[in-house]
């Protein structure tokens, strides 16, 4: 049967709750039973490394003679705590946690994309029946990742810490969840071993913690204000009316507004982290010494005044922070002015060009009118030859017919007579043949004319059959009218190529 989680208050927490949310994300957190890495710390004394449930059983069994610290790490920053599920279970129904200790422990284990970055507060817990209170918060600091490939050289990592005091706390339990192996915090735990050293007391290792949440927060906040720098320069020295063109470098670009708004967030996520930490030191602070939320300086003790100095470090940096945003709010302003200015701009030469195409095609369709007047009034004249023609060439064929004395009528005894000379078949053949060598020619020459024609067009790309082509519709008209110089003249030309 598995070890309670912790002594739940039936009227005040929701064990069904936790427990089914432990069970859902124990997958999550918590690593296999061969995976085990815990180490336990009696400080000033020795040190244990518990890699199974029967090891921490036993360690736990055996009373502590002073502080004792169990560090839980992570594999890997992102990965699960290095216990497994039944030694998790076995630590928090041992140690008798609260509920608030359970709720930080969901803040680790394996994570695909960054999340629970907003998490984070104390809680505490008096019982004076048991002479016993618990307090556990969570804190986040600044490490250097060491991925080079990135931009950003800083981690936002996060430790989370309970702390079991009893009676006059000689006898103190401490759980220290992920200390970045690279971190302060992680040097320290090492040196609570070390038996040649004074033996720290449950305040100092409080302010061992402190100290590693407020380090490095000025680094970072240098490192925004170098991030901040080449694009407030690019910002400033663009000319986008100037008349000598700048290099693409030296021009303002939606890259540069996206690297931008990525810097202010991280700066906003910054803000958020500091303030947390800051609110989260003073309340411990506040429940370790009652006397720490005096404004009076005589009542500070040496540890009451280094967590103030770490809390005014934590403001500084705060305030540099919010000084950055302030100026990469101006910055943004104006890359947003630049960019609209350069779209005004390309708007403003994209109308010129239509109104050239427009003035163009105005003067095209007033060509096209003449032309379809001059082809009316063509196409009347010849409607009336062709008229004209139908009505006197029967006439004419006939008077030619009979001067050539082809053909003779003559009258006797009131009848009417036609004769016919012989030689009226050969002038019939005659025409025949030259009126078919005529026709001839002139389908020959109006076939050849119409292959040149869809020669040039088909080259040009148009196909009359199967339409003007989608793909290259403004190339095939142009490449067509460089063929007809009499159809387009120079200034038609060039105005097509600025269109495109």
């Amino acid at each position: 049967m598995p070890k309670p989680l912790c002594p739940f208050n039936t009227w005040l927490d929701d064990d069904e709750a936790i427990t089914s949310h432990w069970d859902a994300d124990s997958r999550r957190l918590f690593v296999g039973n061969n995976d085990i890495r815990m180490r336990v710390i009696d400080v000033g004394r020795e040190y244990h490394v518990a890699r199974s449930e029967e090891q921490l059983q036993k360690l736990m069994e055996g009373s502590p003679l002073g502080i004792r610290v169990f560090i839980v790490p992570q594999e890997f920053s992102w990965g699960s705590l290095t216990i497994s599920e039944p030694c998790a279970r076995l630590l928090a129904s041992q140690l008798q946690t609260f509920p608030p200790f359970l709720q930080n422990l969901h803040a680790f284990g394996q994570r695909a994309e960054p999340s629970n970055e907003t998490l984070g507060g104390f809680s505490a817990q008096p019982c004076q029946v048991f002479q016993r209170h618990e307090r556990v918060y969570l804190l986040k600091c600044i490490e250097k990742h060491g991925r080079e490939y990135l931009d950003n050289p800083y981690s936002i990592r996060q430790f989370a810490v309970y702390h079991d005091a009893q009676g006059d706390g000689s006898n103190d339990s401490f759980v220290v969840v992920n200390p970045s192996a690279s971190s302060m915090l992680s040097q320290k735990m090492k040196m609570l071993q070390n038996a040649d050293l004074d033996i720290p007391s449950s305040e100092t290792i409080h302010l061992i913690m402190i100290s590693a949440a407020s380090q490095n927060w000025d680094d970072y906040v240098s490192w925004h204000e170098q991030a901040l720098y080449p694009l407030t320069n690019k910002a400033h020295v663009v000319q986008e009316n100037s008349d000598n063109p700048q290099p693409s470098s030296f021009q303002v670009t939606t890259l540069d507004m996206q690297r931008l708004q990525i810097l202010q967030n991280s700066m906003h996520q910054a803000l958020h982290v500091l303030d947390m930490n800051r609110t989260t030191i003073e309340s411990l602070a506040g429940d370790l010494w009652p006397s720490f939320r005096s404004d009076s300086p005589s009542m500070n003790t040496f540890n009451q005044s280094r967590v103030r100095r770490c809390t005014a470090d934590l403001k500084g940096a705060q305030r540099r922070l919010n000084t950055l945003l302030g100026r990469s709010d101006a910055i943004s302003k104006l890359m947003q002015n630049i960019m609209s200015t350069r779209s005004l701009a390309t708007l403003d030469e994209s109308s010129k060009t239509t109104t050239e195409l427009a003035k163009l095609a105005q003067e095209d369709n007033k060509l096209m009118l003449s032309m379809a007047a001059e082809g009316r009034r063509d196409s009347r004249t010849l409607k009336t030859i062709t008229v004209l023609t139908l009505a006197y060439l029967p006439a004419s064929f006939v008077s030619t017919l009979l001067g050539m004395e082809y053909i003779s009528i003559k009258s006797s005894d009131g009848h009417w007579s036609m004769h016919f000379k012989p030689e009226m078949w050969i002038f019939a053949v005659l025409s025949v043949i030259l009126l078919l060598v005529t026709f001839g020619l002139w389908h020959g020459l109006d076939l050849r004319k119409r292959h040149q024609e869809g020669d040039t067009l088909r080259s040009a790309g148009i196909d009359l059959e199967k339409g003007w082509p989608k793909a290259s519709r403004m190339d095939s008209w142009q490449s067509y009218l460089s063929r007809r110089p009499n159809v387009v003249d120079e200034k038609h030309a060039a105005t097509i190529q600025i269109g495109r």
